[in-house]
């Protein structure tokens, strides 16, 4: 009888240690979790030569394609650092909302990378959109980059783009702004609002 007892507390404190162990993986992963917030502004706008534009677009050009350059607008997206429990962001993805679109269009960072990870205390950039010197359109960067094929038209002068900027991690609560994008008057820049709704 006190062998069978004994088998129970056994497996009674294994099951217990295991319910414990998965708690306090919870917790430390909860503690843990990355905290991502997205700049307020835009950095200023980097200029990419020579991108291939959707002539199709532009009722102005002639021929297969066109290139021009691009005055290309990126938002800094920052892994805060926390006072305890800490962790890198890993596999961070950037997307686009846009009202009225059909489907949400993935973005790019820096670099024309798909995806990254964000140590603590860093920061990476977005390929957000970029205006074509001299056409009053919006582009926006594909995953792959700017030229790889080439970039969507998302919008035009007089029309303001409206909808949201998010961060998706694959361990971190996601990110979001509130984005508003205009192309000024004399087509030469984008203003760019963002209302950063990160926790």
């Amino acid at each position: 009888m006190n062998g069978q007892a004994d088998l129970i507390t056994q497996a009674l404190g294994v099951f217990i240690g295991f319910v414990a162990g998965i708690g306090g993986k919870i917790i430390y992963d909860k503690l843990a979790e990355p905290q991502l917030q997205m700049a307020e502004a835009t950095s200023r706008p980097f200029l990419l030569e020579r991108c291939e534009l959707d002539p199709s677009v532009l009722k102005q050009a002639e021929g297969p394609t066109l290139r021009a350059n691009v005055l290309a607008y990126r938002v800094k997206v920052t892994n805060k650092q926390k006072w305890l429990l800490n962790a890198p962001a890993r596999n961070c993805i950037a997307w686009l909302d846009l009202e009225g679109a059909p489907e949400s269009y993935q973005l790019c960072w820096v670099g024309s990378k798909e995806s990254v990870t964000i140590n603590v205390g860093d920061s990476r950039e977005i390929d957000v959109c970029g205006l074509p010197q001299r056409w009053g359109v919006i582009v926006a960067p594909i995953e792959s980059g700017y030229n790889f094929p080439r970039p969507r038209t998302i919008g035009g002068a007089g029309i303001a783009v409206q909808g949201w900027l998010r961060v998706t991690s694959e361990n971190a609560k996601f990110a979001r702004s509130r984005i508003v994008i205009n192309v000024d008057e004399n087509h030469t820049a984008l203003r760019i609002s963002l209302s950063n709704l990160s926790s």
